[in-house]
């Protein structure tokens, strides 16, 4: 009678083993599957994160370009505009280049980049100095220039940056 209450518990532990198995798979494989899915986001935000970062060092670099193209040329690269330049899309159908090998702007997301540059001494506020006759005076040797890069991304997002230069003509005379 030994050997058949044996053979029954046996038989009854082999039939749970199966279930236990089953049950551990499936929890394991819904931790892998968890995990990859996780990988796959942090690998997004990184190439996301790398991109931007490539995309401001490309901006920086064309905004500096354009200062020193601002420097070279002088006043006739930037006439006097009444708005913005830069907020019209029409501004930036005639300059807008693409990325070249003299241009040392090669980031692999830029899929183009331009330069506006405006001469914006009427934004000047008027002269308040005492020797001023009145405060509608404004001193005919200081100019203002807005310089405006802006890059285009391959997937069609643009990134604009600004700075603001200013000259007193009297001083290099």
């Amino acid at each position: 009678m030994n050997k058949l209450t044996s053979q029954s518990s046996q038989s009854r532990q082999q039939g749970i083993v199966l279930p236990i198995v089953l049950i551990m798979m499936v929890i394991l494989t819904s931790l892998v599957i968890t995990q990859v899915r996780r990988s796959t986001v942090d690998q997004a935000l990184a190439a996301n994160s790398r991109e931007y970062a490539f995309a401001e060092a490309a901006v920086q670099t064309v905004l500096r370009r354009c200062e020193s193209e601002l420097l070279a040329v002088g006043e006739a690269a930037a006439p006097a505009v009444g708005n913005p330049a830069w907020r019209d899309p029409a501004e930036w159908e005639t300059k807008t280049l693409e990325p070249d090998a003299d241009l040392a702007v090669n980031f692999p997301a830029v899929n183009a980049y331009g330069c506006l540059l405006e001469n914006a001494t009427d934004e000047m506020p008027p002269a308040t100095t005492p020797d001023s006759l009145s405060a509608e005076a404004r001193d005919d040797g200081l100019r203002k220039y807005r310089v405006t890069a802006r890059v285009v991304l391959r997937t069609g997002q643009q990134i604009h940056l600004q700075s603001e230069m200013r000259f007193d003509r009297n001083s290099y005379n």
